[in-house]
């Protein structure tokens, strides 16, 4: 092979792995940015799935809230009948001491 053969193969060597470099770099380049967008998308699915648990947490406050008001306001009814009865039957008796 002449020297100037063998200079033309180097050189094409030199172009083909310029050329792998280039494309590892670019590579590299693109799983920065793949691992920058994951790392986003991992924060934020954290957030969401703190959100999640604490309205879960609201919903579950609400609903012993709405049990807890339910059952004051069924006592409130169970007075206000006791009342009621009472107060009728004071109402009859009067009245019927006052006809006697």
């Amino acid at each position: 092979m002449r020297k100037s053969e063998l200079n033309a193969v180097v050189g094409r060597i030199q172009a083909s792995n310029t050329d792998t470099l280039n494309t590892a770099k670019d590579n590299m380049t693109a799983a920065n940015i793949t691992l920058t967008n994951i790392s986003e998308q991992n924060d934020q699915l954290s957030q969401t799935a703190t959100a999640i648990t604490e309205m879960g947490s609201a919903i579950s406050e609400i609903a012993e809230n709405a049990s807890s008001t339910s059952r004051n306001a069924e006592t409130s009814i169970e007075s206000v009948d006791k009342c009621k009865k009472r107060s009728t039957k004071q109402h009859n008796t009067y009245h019927e001491s006052l006809m006697s």
